[in-house]
């Protein structure tokens, strides 16, 4: 108490009370313990330097870009953990005692050979190289990535080494930081619904909680003040006039978004770039008391924007109706009549009367 961070450790342990979460890393503690100090890797596992023995730093796995005397902690393709859902293995085992240790000895062998799978096929691949692209290097019809975590939504084209890369960051069911029905980047909880046709996507659509499969954008005015956060001052927009932004939750540069006004098309201009959602941002602000600010804005500095379009009417008082084609056939709509002024049951996790 009375540190310049002693708010942040006030916030956490709140967070903590409600969800288990953060995780906590002293640094005085592990520097102590541990001879460094690092962070986890993703959100609770951690691996130790490979390696600290008697004699100081080492390269047990031979890595080829190691530099002596300097601990390793990133570039091992997270080798080193593996979660085994004991619960599972108890249930399977109908509550008999042996039966479960065999279950379990079955599942330790299968994370042994995945494990063994991924080393063997990277063995001599320098971790710099993102050795996960040469994994996937001899599929034919090339590919495409998926990840998740991210608590935003985001179809992120990439260039790459002279490659277009597209990897699609999914946004998590239980909203921003597990305490959300939003994420950061506005896209409500909800999944991703992915048809194959042999190796090829001929179909997704973002199935949102609470809504049907229709729902598939939001729209705002630039200018609705949500908790002292604008649309308008975020993207430098003009004011006055009426500005819809329709935030898309699947988009991307494939996507053709119209809007319609007096039976006239006009397409959207796409907003994309390190910024924020001014709703999701005001909401969290107003509503999520654990998380800090600048997780949930653009002060985080790593949160891409790409699902995001305006219009700006010629009447500003005019019904728009935003038409939105994805690249697999289906066609979206959406009426500025329902455009979103404040938070409302389906967004927000607790309302308390009179906040």
């Amino acid at each position: 108490e009375g540190t310049p961070y002693w708010y942040l450790t006030e916030l956490a342990a709140k967070c903590t009370a409600k969800r288990m979460v953060p995780d906590y890393i002293s640094e005085k503690i592990m520097l102590r313990a541990k001879g460094d100090v690092y962070t986890c890797m993703g959100c609770r596992s951690f691996l130790t330097p490979d390696r600290f023995t008697e004699a100081g730093w080492d390269n047990v796995a031979r890595a080829k870009n190691y530099e002596p005397g300097k601990p390793k902690y990133y570039g091992r393709f997270n080798q080193g953990v593996v979660t085994i859902n004991l619960v599972d293995v108890a249930l399977s085992s109908g509550r008999e005692v042996d039966k479960f240790w065999e279950i379990f000895e079955e599942r330790l062998e299968l994370c042994h050979r995945a494990l063994q799978c991924r080393h063997e096929r990277l063995k001599g691949t320098l971790s710099d190289a993102a050795p996960i692209l040469r994994l996937l290097e001899e599929f034919e019809g090339g590919f495409e990535l998926f990840c998740g975590h991210t608590h935003f939504a985001l179809n992120h084209e990439i260039h790459y080494q002279g490659r277009d890369l597209m990897e699609h960051c999914h946004a998590a069911a239980c909203g921003n930081i597990w305490q959300s029905n939003i994420n950061i980047c506005g896209t409500p909880n909800g999944y991703y619904v992915y048809t194959f046709g042999g190796t090829t996507i001929t179909d997704c659509y973002y199935k949102s909680v609470g809504w049907q499969r229709h729902k598939q954008m939001s729209l705002f005015r630039a200018d609705t003040d949500f908790n002292g956060e604008r649309y308008a001052v975020d993207w430098n927009l003009p004011t006055g006039q009426g500005v819809i932004v329709a935030n898309i939750f699947n988009a991307d540069s494939r996507w053709v978004v119209t809007a319609v006004e007096d039976s006239v098309a006009t397409p959207m201009t796409r907003l994309s770039g390190k910024n924020q959602d001014a709703f999701a941002t005001g909401y969290h602000h107003r509503y999520a008391e654990a998380m800090p600010y600048q997780f949930i804005s653009k002060a985080n500095g790593y949160l891409i924007m790409s699902h995001l379009y305006y219009y700006v009417p010629r009447r500003k008082d005019a019904e728009i109706t935003v038409v939105a084609k994805d690249p697999y056939g289906h066609t979206y709509t959406a009426s500025s009549i329902d455009a979103v002024t404040e938070p409302f049951y389906n967004y927000a996790h607790f309302l308390k009367r009179g906040r």
